[in-house]
């Protein structure tokens, strides 16, 4: 089972953790990123989280992913997730 941590007190972790047990439940490994650094303009704060577990399939389109939450508002999370694939493939931060 999956501790229930708060991260900090503006709830970030709060935007994704029903997600994230729901897919330990399923037997998934997840990926959590973290904004950490912010270069200019940002619609998402220091400390957002977003929450990513492996793709998965989709009748007659690949694949779909499962993401919560978001670290920037979109010019990145694409980057985001796809490093975050790499990392829940090699189960290496």
């Amino acid at each position: 089972m999956l501790k229930r941590v708060i991260l900090d007190k503006r709830g970030y972790m709060r935007e994704v953790i029903a997600e994230i047990e729901a897919w330990r439940k399923e037997g998934k490994r997840v990926a959590i990123a973290t904004n950490v650094k912010k270069d200019g303009a940002s619609l998402r704060p220091l400390g957002a989280k977003m929450a990513m577990t492996t793709a998965q399939p989709r009748a007659g389109t690949g694949t779909t992913p499962k993401i919560a939450g978001s670290v920037t508002g979109g010019c990145i999370e694409g980057v985001v997730y796809e490093e975050a694939q790499a990392v829940i493939k090699s189960g290496t931060p």
